[in-house]
């Protein structure tokens, strides 16, 4: 258990080795949180959902709210959700999709309906969204691993990295217009 004086130290000190390969590094916002859920979770010993964690941390003033974002900040995420989120009912197949696609264009993502953009940015958006499916499946492969690793033999997990069954189990599932199904990104 990690009092709030030496929860308060730890927040200023660099971290000299760490079980990173990286070696030396200076200790990052993500490090302190990770370090402070951690310490929560021996305190309480049992798992804890991060509102829990930071409800607690804001009672002890472990924690200051930060200040809110901009206005417009806001805004441009709630309509980039919704351009994300949008969908369209293809009558031929059967089959919604998403109506807008993402594309990068210098520092800034853009978006475009889907029947209008080029095959550029079709490709692109496809990329962009395999390398996401990609990392994902990395993740989990090395939390895997990591937990066949330190498990007995009777808890060993394997995942199944072949997903076109499963792809193509879901495009062959109702999908009409309107049904709050989630069919993914």
């Amino acid at each position: 258990m990690v009092g709030a004086s030496l929860l308060r130290l730890r927040l200023k000190i660099e971290v000299r080795g760490s079980n990173s390969p990286m070696g030396k590094h200076q200790r990052t916002n993500d490090d302190v949180f990770n370090s402070y859920v951690e310490d929560y979770r021996c305190r309480v010993s049992r798992g804890a959902s991060i509102r829990e964690v930071v409800d607690y941390g804001l009672r002890k003033r472990h924690f200051t709210l930060p200040k809110p974002k901009d206005p417009k900040e806001t805004l441009i995420q709630r309509v980039t959700k919704a351009q994300r989120k949008q969908m369209s009912y293809d009558e031929v197949l059967e089959q919604e999709y998403h109506a807008n696609i993402c594309y990068l264009s210098g520092d800034e993502v853009h978006w475009i309906n889907h029947d209008k953009a080029d095959l550029n940015k079709f490709l692109y958006n496809g990329h962009l969204k395999r390398n996401i499916a990609i990392g994902i499946l990395t993740g989990l492969e090395r939390s895997a691993m990591h937990w066949n690793r330190t498990r007995p033999a009777e808890q060993q997990v394997l995942f199944e990295k072949d997903l076109g069954p499963d792809v193509e189990w879901r495009l062959n599932q109702s999908n009409l217009p309107g049904e709050n199904r989630k069919t993914g990104s």
